[in-house]
């Protein structure tokens, strides 16, 4: 967790490969994200989409990456996501959320 910020993680653990769950609601341009990805060495798995499917949540007509889900660089190598897209394009009287999850496995 970064203390400052008051960001709390569920930490899964694989020996030397970690995992950190976390509904951040932030930027990756943000400093909690760029502590978590520059300095901690965590890889954000949307990164790792194609840039038009990296999303999660639209507001006023543009389309922002606002979830994150990220992996130690030795989780990640074997690690996939997937941004499932069933929220963010509908309007807001069908949707479920204003966010789009995102889904991980690890191979």
């Amino acid at each position: 967790f970064i203390t400052g910020q008051g960001i709390r993680f569920i930490s899964l653990n694989f020996g030397c490969r970690d995992c950190r769950l976390r509904d951040i609601n932030d930027f990756e341009f943000s400093p909690a994200l760029r502590q978590l990805t520059d300095q901690d060495g965590l890889v954000n798995l949307a990164n790792c989409l194609p840039l038009n499917k990296q999303y999660t949540y639209i507001f006023q007509g543009y389309s922002q990456a606002f979830d994150h889900i990220l992996f130690s660089t030795n989780l990640a190598k074997t690690g996939e996501a997937v941004i499932i897209h069933v929220n963010a394009e509908l309007s807001s009287g069908i949707r479920a959320s204003d966010n789009d999850p995102i889904f991980a496995w690890i191979q």
